[in-house]
């Protein structure tokens, strides 16, 4: 995931009808990429998260932010552009029975694609 490309785009409100077609449409008509959505209804509370490719976008971020907050008044719903940051890998220690001790790592490997389920 190219961080300079990618965006994270959360949608929060009450559940209805075209929520998703009006988030989906408005980022084709941008050239937003969809790379990834999650989506779930909770007590009919609607929570989405998008990756959104930016890389064919010629507006300003500022821009997309400003139609989604437009789209989210027609919608009642509320909406956050981030731009990704980045990720980091770490190894945590939690003791279970005493306090203290420590964790002596001399190598660590891992492979992306498993740990982000693919």
């Amino acid at each position: 995931m190219s961080s300079k490309n990618t965006a994270v785009i959360t949608v929060v409100g009450v559940d209805r009808v075209g929520i998703i077609a009006g988030v989906s449409n408005l980022l084709a008509q941008e050239g937003i990429n969809i790379k990834d959505i999650s989506q779930t209804i909770l007590d009919n509370l609607f929570t989405m998260i998008m990756i959104v490719d930016l890389k064919e976008v010629v507006i300003e971020s500022s821009d997309i932010s400003e139609k989604l907050n437009k789209l989210g008044e027609e919608l009642s719903m509320t909406y956050d552009l981030k731009l990704f940051t980045g990720y980091r890998s770490a190894i945590f220690s939690y003791p279970t029975k005493n306090k203290g001790g420590y964790a002596d790592i001399d190598f660590f490997e891992y492979d992306r694609q498993s740990w982000n389920g693919a």
